[in-house]
């Protein structure tokens, strides 16, 4: 399996798409989800995809107190 270390997602592994596990807490629960990032095997990933991952990660909290109320 081919691997990868990425600056933005970290270690990520090929398999029909880019994976790798990693822990969440959300609403006071920690959750172990499955990274997908959809690309080819050359890892050129899309600036939306690295975009999107950066902001939620950067805004998470803000992002879920807003979904809240």
């Amino acid at each position: 399996m081919k691997t990868i270390q990425h600056k933005m997602f970290g270690e990520l592994a090929y398999y029909h798409g880019w994976k790798r596990a990693m822990n969440i807490t959300l609403f006071g629960h920690e959750k172990t989800v499955i990274l997908n990032i959809e690309a080819e095997d050359d890892a050129e990933f899309e600036d939306a995809q690295v975009n999107a991952y950066h902001k939620f990660f950067n805004d998470k909290e803000r992002l879920i107190k807003r979904e809240k109320s």
